[in-house]
Formats: structure tokens, C-alpha cells, sequence
């Protein structure tokens, strides 16, 4: 059963953003260049955001910031406003979904695992054709695959320069032969899922700045029962929703080769590659419904989940059931670390606020953006459960 999302309530300033955006795309529509140009304008600094998340191979930050404009063109030119979504959300799918489509062209590796683009944003992409953008294009951000599969993996390293790769799933033991892969060479995985449960794939190489530039995702090994994490009826589920943890440093993002890691300061804290109020859909599930959380933290950091209002059946760590489930309000993921819990829904749900069951960051990784200013804008690793 698929996990349905629901908007939250929006506040007065935020419906007027969106009349105003409206107003002037549907400006822009009838040849007003200063609509046009003011709608660029407008989201000019969200562009070179979502650029500064990915690495084009032979290029610059430039040119993907020019990509990301052109997705903002196509936004203009094909949003529908008798659709459920906001020009924003809509935006955010066509810029990113520019700038990947340009990168995988450069790259000329359309079908490898792990490509040459590499991002901390897990938003989903879309088509490659030259199309209207439409919210259909979403893929979801995370690899599923069932409990005795034999999986086979064909990794091709497209990194620029002569940097290794080096591709691993922990938890999971690979066939014997190579899992790394020289430049522009391509290595091939195979494993039999044996065990379910949720996992970290990444690449380590570098020294870690593969992984910090965004080369991991999750990967969910479904149990042979159905609507079960596990192989025991106490993980039954309903509906389900992988969450990867992840973090950025614009700094680190900008000179990934010289960057010094020791200086590595995080700024955003994303859930699925976005930070809120990008995340204020959240998560639904309706009254007496078991919600699976499964939890990926690819950060750096111990990273602490808080619920407000309701608790968390904690069932398994690392893809292994823990020997005594618990309940738990906050719980810490060790970076590099998966769990997965279990949200049992009230029969009369009642959250604590209208927005829904708050799920955020107890170390109150709450802001966008550098903290050593007067007012730094709210949001980080914030999103609702909504019944």
C-alpha cells in the first residue's frame, strides 16, 4: 500500500506567495517579459541552490546554474494551475529535473547505478525528453528489491579524473570478486538478498568525499510476507516511508577536491534531499494504520529523530531485528546507520498541531542556511505525519 501525501495547512503569507506567482506566470503566458524576468528573478537564488548540489563532469557551477534556469523557463512555460501544487513544488521538479538530464547527456551513462552526477538531493527526476514537465515525472528515491533475489549490480565509475570508486552496501556480502571500479571502468556486484531490511549503499572513496558529495541512497529488501518488514508478524506494516537523513555544506559542495574535511560545518539538514517547508506534505496514514519509518542516515552525524505526540516502536537496527523491541519518543541513528520503527496511528487522531504528528531533528537542526546571522530562515529536518 503506497504512503499518500497530503499538504499541510498554509499559512496567509505563503497563499500569497502563491497568488503572486500565479499572477505572474499567467503574465508571463501572455508575453509580459517583466513578468518573465520577475519570476527569474524570484528564483534565481533557489536555482543556484539546487545547482550547487551536484557535480557535472568536465564543466562548472555555472553551467548547471544555467541548466537550472532553463528548467525554470520550461516551469513557466508548462505549469498547470488546475493541478494540486504550488508553482514552487512545480519548479523544483523541472529545475532538478534539467539539471540531472544535462548531466546524464555530458556523461553518456543514462542506465549506471551510481553516474557521474552527484547529489545530496534525492528529488525526483524525470524524463529525458524535451516535454512539458509534469508531476508524473516523479520517481521515487530509493531502490526495492525482495528477500532472495539474486542481484546483479553494474557499477560504472564516470567521476572526472582518476578517482576510484569504491561501491558498497554494508550488511550485505557481496560475490566474491571486485567492488572497485577505475576510472571510466565499470565493476559488476552480484549478491542474493538473503536477509530484509533497509541499507545504506554508498561509495567510500575518496576518503569519504564520494559519500559527502551524495554517492549513496537506500536500498529496502522486502520480506517474503507480505506487508511485513521482517520475517516475524510483530513488524506488520500498512504503509511505509524510507527517510534518508542527510546534510550539506555549501563550502564543501563548491571545491570538493581541496575542501578540507576537518572543516566540514553542515548548513542544511535534509529529509529525502529536502529541507522544510519542502517536507510539509509529510507523511499519511490513516487512523489505526501501522506506519513503517525506515530510517537511512548517509550524514556524518549521529543524527536524533524526535515524534511529537505519539511514540515509536523501535523493531530492528542495521537490517537486524533488535532482541527486545521498544518504545521511543527521540531516537538516535548512528551516521552510517539504518533502523526501522513502527508508528501505530490513534483510532481518533488528535495531533498537537494542525499540521500533524511533528517528526524533526532533537539536536534542532531546524534552520536553512548559515547560523551566524541575526534571523536564519527556519526549516531543516522537519516534516508531519498526517492522519
Amino acid at each position: 500500500m503506497a504512503v499518500r501525501t497530503a499538504a499541510a495547512p498554509k499559512t496567509p503569507q505563503k497563499l500569497q506567495r502563491e497568488l503572486e506567482d500565479l499572477q505572474l506566470v499567467l503574465r508571463a503566458r501572455n508575453g509580459s517579459g517583466a513578468a518573465r524576468d520577475e519570476l527569474m528573478r524570484r528564483y534565481q537564488g533557489f536555482v543556484r541552490l539546487k545547482a550547487s548540489s551536484y557535480f557535472l563532469a568536465g564543466g562548472d557551477a555555472e553551467d548547471l546554474i544555467q541548466e537550472g534556469m532553463i528548467g525554470l523557463f520550461k516551469a513557466i512555460r508548462d505549469f498547470r494551475h488546475d493541478k494540486e501544487t504550488s508553482f514552487r513544488s512545480f519548479a523544483e521538479l523541472c529545475v532538478t529535473r534539467q539539471i540531472i538530464t544535462a548531466i546524464k547527456s555530458a556523461t553518456r551513462y543514462k542506465h549506471a547505478p551510481l553516474n557521474t552526477y552527484i547529489s545530496f538531493s534525492h528529488t525526483p527526476a524525470g524524463q529525458e525528453s524535451d516535454g512539458e514537465c509534469t508531476l508524473g515525472d516523479a520517481l521515487p528515491g530509493h531502490e526495492v528489491i525482495n528477500e532472495g533475489d539474486v542481484v546483479t549490480l553494474n557499477v560504472t565509475n564516470a567521476l572526472p579524473g582518476t578517482r576510484s570508486l569504491h561501491f558498497e552496501i554494508p550488511g550485505i556480502t557481496f560475490d566474491p570478486g571486485p567492488v572497485e571500479a577505475a576510472s571510466g571502468a565499470t565493476v559488476t556486484v552480484s549478491f542474493t538478498a538473503v536477509r530484509p531490511g533497509t541499507y545504506l549503499y554508498q561509495s567510500s572513496g575518496d576518503a569519504g568525499r564520494q559519500t559527502a558529495m551524495g554517492l549513496y541512497g537506500a536500498m529496502v529488501v522486502n520480506s517474503n510476507t507480505a506487508n511485513q518488514a521482517y520475517d516475524d508478524a510483530a513488524t506488520a506494516y500498512d504503509v511505509q516511508q524510507p527517510l534518508v537523513l542527510s546534510a550539506l555544506d555549501p563550502n564543501f559542495n563548491a571545491a570538493p577536491d581541496t575542501f578540507d574535511l576537518n572543516d566540514y560545518t553542515a548548513t542544511y539538514w535534509m529529509i529525502n534531499g529536502q529541507s522544510y517547508p519542502d517536507t510539509a506534505g509529510g507523511i499519511t496514514a490513516a487512523p489505526n494504520q501501522r506506519l513503517l519509518l525506515r530510517y537511512v542516515n548517509a550524514g556524518f552525524d549521529n543524527t536524533t529523530m524526535a515524534l511529537l505526540g505519539l511514540h515509536e516502536h523501535v523493531v530492528a537496527r542495521d537490517a537486524r531485528l533488535v532482541p527486545h523491541a521498544f518504545d521511543a519518543a527521540a531516537e538516535t541513528i548512528p551516521a552510517g546507520a539504518t533502523e526501522d520503527a513502527i508508528v501505530t496511528m490513534p483510532a481518533s487522531p488528535a495531533p498537537p498541531v494542525a499540521a500533524g504528528y511533528a517528526l524533526y531533528n532533537r539536536q534542532l537542526h531546524l534552520t536553512n542556511g548559515v547560523l551566524n546571522t541575526p534571523t536564519p530562515a527556519p526549516g531543516g529536518m522537519l516534516t508531519f505525519i498526517h492522519p
